[in-house]
């Protein structure tokens, strides 16, 4: 069973049929998806990287500085004896909506 479309006003059918159940199903979709982004946004955490050269490398801290300035903490997966000053890396980190940054990933770069 569908409903019949109409040119707005005229009374004029275009002559496509419209199944109900299609209808409902698109919209569930849609919110389903919209569901979806709001519940991955509300995390907060934004991956992002950034390409520099390293400043400094903090062994004790398990830290590096990058020429820019920015500090980042490294996790315990990622050796910081690795990594020396002077030598060009890409960072990938996520940071949360209180602030807190997270490395992922760094890898150097060619």
């Amino acid at each position: 069973m569908g409903r019949r479309l109409c040119r707005s006003g005229t009374g004029e059918v275009l002559g496509e049929t419209v199944n109900s159940n299609r209808i409902k199903k698109m919209k569930r979709s849609v919110i389903i998806a919209a569901a979806i982004f709001a519940v991955a946004s509300s995390t907060g955490a934004l991956a992002k990287g950034i390409t520099d050269t390293i400043k400094s490398v903090d062994k004790k801290g398990d830290s590096i500085t990058l020429m820019n300035g920015r500090v980042f903490k490294l996790p315990e997966k990622i050796e910081v004896e690795r990594f020396k000053a002077g030598e060009k890396v890409r960072v990938n980190y996520s940071t949360t909506k209180a602030g807190r940054t997270t490395v992922s990933s760094i890898r150097p770069v060619m």
